[in-house]
């Protein structure tokens, strides 16, 4: 990614379940290595997914697919799984789970957009400092968050004074919203002073990004302190304690960290910083795991939102199901509970008290009768090209702004449970993410039990507006869909030219391929040729000074460009490229590959 995140300052206003000290029930923490799956989706602040994001898991990392989805297998981890979001012009998104028994886990991240002008954002001079307000955009108007900066408080990266304009792009998050699950960072579960392990619940959060007027990131003096003030919500003023420890989010391993305090003055919270990160303002309690299964009649309610209400405070946590309709986390002890299924609009279907809890506890079967809720119950098969059941197909189910994932077992054969909220129309769609192909997409009824007609995936599953694909004759696949760019010298109007470069300019993802120019029909040579992914995998042309042997490959175009808007389309090929994958070098391997390129010159 080539844009490095700026400095972010997250902060959380939450507080406890439980009100005792914590040391004496604290249960030791037993580091044991665990493996699991893992699977999400990543969509932004209106529901759209977003693509090409890239998502990292410790050393592994992938690319979201065009539907914003992302998948690890067998993912090894002691503790808890810690999910990294970055794309360039949003927030750091995260999360943080804590599979116990169950093999794969499904997760949903919303990005928050960065904003450097107009809503969202406010400007102040690191000279004098001053008070940057954020305001609501309902009537009447009132203060949601402030920040207030002293003069000369502010570095850059490298530590250097910085005088200059301080640009804040933020955004304040409602703690009771019904997404806060999805847009806050990792979850609500930190360490402690003592290094324990606590739970608490939110009283206010909000995600700020301080930029340069060149755009540099920059970052509060040592020595100095920032005073923030955040809005608490009218339904939890009643509970929110006079002062609570602030914490902060440690991006390293997905857990928050306690350093300082707050304190409640009117219906804000007030509290000093002395460097941005991500912040939270809670008061630490002792927790337990808690596990269990929402089934239906005699199957699993798949990739379905649950959440846990602490009723002495009313404050949630949150969580999904997954594709056996189990979820787990963490929840505080002593506390009575009540858990609360909702469907994909936020609306309740499904309340079941229980607690306190003294220690790990699993539910087990939780039935969510018929009558409560639009259930959709999907069976179908995948296919390959020779009609041949397909296993591990990637199924995406779609209704409206709301995805839901499956996978197909060895045989192609999938199931899911899926509990609707709408009338929308229901699309099926399989894919094999190993040969990069795709099913058509098949509209069946939104609820009751229904028969998926046959998914065969055989199709060319390239339907972005710009795009390059590049496979190798080892197996391995590459699409590139970000920062594309085609650079020509023209030799007419008609659109052929003598000499064009494609390039991908993602430091993290690249492609670039030279060729002698872009001609309707006919072969034109290819000068240079070389790629990147994220997972370790790179490709480049062999030869002796950095050059190649002319003839070896060559760029066919399909479709010409006329005029500035329309697209070339066409394949390409190098035979004899080197190859590095884990470390390993493989010589002489053929590429071949397809693009869809806009002109704008």
């Amino acid at each position: 990614m080539k844009d490095v995140l700026k400095l972010i300052l997250f902060v959380v206003l939450g507080f406890s379940f439980v009100a005792q000290s914590c040391k004496k029930d604290q249960n030791d923490i037993i580091i044991t290595q665990k493996k699991s799956d893992i699977d999400g989706f990543v969509i932004d602040e209106n529901g759209i997914k977003v693509k090409q994001a890239l998502v990292t898991i410790g050393s592994q990392s992938v690319n979201t697919n065009d539907q914003g989805y992302f998948k690890f297998k067998q993912v090894s981890f002691s503790g808890h799984l810690y999910v990294k979001v970055e794309k360039s012009g949003y927030f750091l998104g995260s999360r943080t789970v804590f599979p116990e028994l169950s093999s794969n886990h499904h997760v949903r991240i919303k990005l928050i957009k960065k904003s450097l002008s107009g809503l969202n954002s406010e400007s102040f001079s690191a000279s004098t400092g001053g008070k940057v307000i954020y305001q609501s955009i309902t009537a009447p108007a009132f203060s949601k968050m402030e920040l207030t900066f002293p003069a000369n408080a502010i570095v850059d990266a490298n530590g250097n004074s910085y005088d200059g304009t301080v640009r804040v792009s933020w955004q304040y998050i409602d703690p009771t919203a019904f997404d806060q699950r999805e847009t806050m960072p990792g979850d609500l579960v930190g360490l402690n002073t003592q290094n324990e392990q606590v739970f608490f619940g939110s009283y206010g959060m909000a995600a700020i990004s301080l930029t340069g007027s060149a755009g540099q990131s920059l970052n509060v003096k040592s020595g100095s302190e920032v005073e923030f003030k955040l809005l608490i919500p009218s339904s939890l003023q009643s509970s929110a304690p006079t002062s609570i420890p602030l914490w902060y989010f440690d991006e390293n391993i997905g857990l928050w960290k306690e350093e300082g305090a707050a304190t409640k003055t009117g219906g804000y919270y007030i509290g000093k910083v002395k460097h941005f990160s991500f912040w939270n303002c809670d008061a630490p309690f002792p927790l337990v795991s808690l596990r269990g299964r929402l089934v239906y009649n005699d199957g699993p309610v798949a990739n379905t939102s649950v959440r846990i209400k602490f009723v002495s405070t009313g404050n949630y946590g949150y969580g999904r199901t997954n594709q056996d309709g189990v979820f787990e986390g963490k929840v505080p002890k002593n506390e009575l509970l009540q858990l609360e299924v909702t469907d994909e609009c936020g609306v309740i279907i499904y309340t079941q008290a229980f607690g306190p809890l003294s220690d790990n506890t699993d539910l087990g079967n939780i039935v969510i009768p018929s009558s409560t809720s639009q259930i959709l119950t999907l069976t179908g098969k995948v296919l390959d090209c020779n009609n041949v059941g397909l296993a591990g197909a990637f199924v995406l189910v779609r209704s409206g702004s709301t995805d839901v994932a499956l996978t197909s077992d060895a045989n192609g054969n999938y199931t899911g449970r899926i509990v609707m909220c709408n009338s929308n129309p229901i699309t099926v769609t399989a894919y094999n993410l190993t040969t990069l192909k795709q099913s058509s997409s098949v509209s069946v009824a939104n609820s009751g039990a229904v028969a998926v007609p046959d998914l065969v995936v055989c199709s060319d599953p390239i339907t972005a507006d710009e795009f390059i694909l590049v496979q190798s004759s080892t197996g391995i696949n590459s699409i590139h869909l970000t920062n594309l760019n085609l650079r020509l010298l023209f030799s007419n109007p008609g659109g052929n030219t003598t000499s064009a470069t494609m390039v991908s300019e993602d430091s993290l993802h690249y492609f670039s391929l030279g060729c002698a120019g872009l001609q309707l029909g006919q072969p034109t040579s290819i000068n240079y040729i070389s790629g990147r992914t994220t997972d370790g995998y790179s490709y480049f042309a062999q030869g002796t000074g950095g050059t190649i042997t002319q003839g070896n490959g060559a760029v066919t175009c399909t479709q010409v460009a006329a005029t500035i808007g329309e697209y070339y389309e066409g394949t390409f090929y190098y035979n004899g490229a080197t190859q590095i994958f884990n470390n390993i070098t493989t010589p002489n391997i053929n590429l071949t590959g397809s693009f869809r390129l806009k002109r704008k010159q």
